[in-house]
């Protein structure tokens, strides 16, 4: 993304088209007004309650792991991050330690 079309300069940010949190709260409310036109029960209640619990413990472990990761390589992590705010250094390394293409 260019910053100004006459500096040549390329703007500090990652250029995101929608803020993710928007994306995530959008798909939940598609969900769940899904669920309310087209009540379908596919698991009893007391197994999707259960995996439920497993599934959020389990990606609450993996985005507080991406977290770890990404603060350990110096990268801009906030809570609540404009999408346009500039990054510190880009984590260059893949989930192996390798440098991805």
């Amino acid at each position: 993304m260019m910053a100004d079309a006459g500096s040549g300069q390329r703007a500090d940010s990652p250029g995101v088209i929608a803020f993710p949190p928007l994306l995530y709260v959008g798909t939940l409310a598609l969900g769940l007004i899904l669920h309310f036109l087209f009540p379908i029960h596919p698991m009893p209640a007391l197994a999707a309650r259960l995996l439920g619990a497993v599934l959020l413990v389990g990606g609450g472990a993996l985005a507080k792991s991406g977290e770890i990761t990404m603060r350990r390589a110096g990268t801009n992590v906030r809570r609540i991050a404009c999408p346009q705010s500039p990054r510190c250094r880009p984590a260059c390394l893949g989930d192996r330690g390798r440098p991805r293409a």
